[in-house]
């Protein structure tokens, strides 16, 4: 009877642990999935052929100021967070402790960007264009804290930037 009463008890702790286990690896899972904002629109494209390969464009859209980004495959687990005119695109690290940005884009009045302009160097602010009093800017960091294979993932996906850049439009 002994050798019962064990077993059951061991069945419903076991049960016990694995419904822990399950709730514990939901939770993981959404603390790893991209931060979005409720405003954030991201898209596939159809495939587009570049020097007679297909590669699939993901289209990313700001709801706030609408404007878009043509982003290549190898960008689709960048992580892309908006907060309120800014929009960062952050390069997604094995390593929670770094967040690395690849670019960001910010949106100020054209007043705000010739008093900047005015006081002197603006960083590695890069004005994209300008629209109805405003002015949609980019920066990229000027330093960088990921090391081995992620700073080489890192360095090849920067190179994509002007292109990316290139394909700034408003919807």
């Amino acid at each position: 009877m002994f050798n019962w009463k064990s077993i059951a008890i061991f069945g419903i702790v076991s049960l016990g642990l694995f419904g822990c286990s399950t709730a514990q690896e939901n939770a993981t899972t959404e603390a790893k999935a991209p931060e979005t904002n409720q405003n954030e629109q991201i898209s596939a494209d159809e495939n587009k052929e570049q020097n007679g390969t297909s590669q699939e464009i993901r289209t990313y859209v700001n709801q706030t100021d609408a404007w878009m980004l043509e982003l290549p495959s190898t960008w689709n687990d960048v992580h892309i967070v908006e907060s309120g005119r800014m929009t960062e695109f952050i390069f997604p690290s094995q390593n929670p402790d770094y967040k690395q940005s690849l670019f960001w884009i910010n949106t100020i009045s054209e007043e705000e960007w010739e008093k900047a302009q005015a006081e002197g160097p603006t960083g590695s602010a890069k004005e994209i264009t300008r629209k109805n009093g405003d002015v949609y800017l980019y920066y990229t960091p000027l330093d960088q804290v990921l090391e081995d294979n992620e700073l080489k993932r890192y360095e090849e996906m920067v190179k994509d930037i002007p292109k990316i850049i290139e394909s700034f439009k408003f919807e």
